[in-house]
């Protein structure tokens, strides 16, 4: 019939798969089909704000493109790269998919700073001894383990004293989309840190954790990203199913040893400004929950005479 075919375009991967925020982007895009005539092709991030083409978009061979894309705050560049091979003349233009991660790029994540108190005595490990660098190889290890991120992503920036405060920023992987965000693994640590049983609380080193500090906006980053919410609304259990019938002494009191109870024993673990708090930590908040709950210190209304 005269008509001429061509394959589909199709991609295969990109590189970086995580950019810069506010800067100008160069990905490498490798693939099939993409043609040999640059006047054919054209490229562009499609996001959920809305579309960016490549500028310019220059075309290396067949199954190689590099992809420019300019700075624009209303469009960041987090989307799926499309290639478009094809004009009037040739049947009309065939685009790859705008789906996939083998297309897909995101702004790098930000470091997550985490702080965890551990009861170990500092003069233990004295700056450059051998004792402070085993200490900081075991820590590192632990943390890698129970958070499922590779040690070199794991960095000690400070060692306190305060029994030992060990200061860390967990860094994102930049080869990977799908990796473990630092945001996510910070969450998970704060998690982990109120569970005597985990990984982190388990660990050779990190075994001796006491107090864990996370900011809330790693925290909040962290459940935006995962579609959850953090929220410090909802009554717990140990509240609702402890309610006093009467702000009367023997209601109040029966109120406080139920609440106690089902807070220091229950599956929901209280939290402070949104941190879950830890093992230790545990009896003295819930008694002033409890207490707070139950009526104790609540301002009294003298009755009318």
């Amino acid at each position: 019939d005269g008509v001429m075919g061509f394959y589909a375009p199709q991609i295969a991967a990109v590189n970086p798969v995580q950019v810069i925020a506010g800067q100008v982007a160069s990905i490498t895009i490798s693939g099939l089909n993409f043609g040999t005539n640059q006047s054919d092709v054209v490229g562009a991030i499609r996001t959920t704000t809305g579309e960016k083409p490549c500028e310019p978009l220059i075309l290396v061979s067949d199954t190689s493109a590099i992809c420019n894309l300019s700075v624009n705050a209303l469009i960041p560049h987090t989307g799926n790269l499309v290639i478009g091979v094809g004009t009037p003349w040739s049947g009309g233009q065939q685009n790859t998919s705008a789906s996939g991660i083998e297309s897909r790029i995101k702004e790098i994540d930000p470091p997550a700073e985490v702080e965890l108190t551990l009861a170990v005595d500092i003069a233990t490990i004295p700056e450059g001894s051998p004792e402070r660098v085993s200490f900081e190889e075991s820590f590192i290890s632990d943390v890698s383990a129970a958070v499922g991120v590779p040690v070199w992503r794991i960095q000690i920036t400070q060692i306190l004293a305060g029994s030992i405060i060990v200061v860390f920023v967990i860094l994102p992987d930049p080869n990977s989309i799908i990796a473990t965000t630092p945001q996510a693994a910070a969450a998970i640590i704060a998690e982990q840190a109120a569970q005597p049983t985990s990984a982190l609380l388990t660990g050779s080193t990190t075994g001796s954790v006491t107090g864990v500090a996370v900011a809330a906006s790693v925290l909040e980053a962290a459940a935006a990203a995962t579609g959850t919410t953090i929220t410090t609304t909802t009554t717990p259990d140990y509240k609702r199913l402890s309610e006093p019938k009467e702000y009367t002494l023997a209601d109040m009191e029966q109120c406080l040893y139920t609440c106690r109870l089902l807070c220091e024993t229950g599956n929901e673990v209280p939290s402070v400004d949104g941190f879950p708090v830890l093992p230790d930590e545990r009896p003295i908040v819930c008694t002033s929950e409890c207490m707070t709950h139950c009526g104790y210190g609540r301002e009294v209304t003298p009755p009318f005479r």
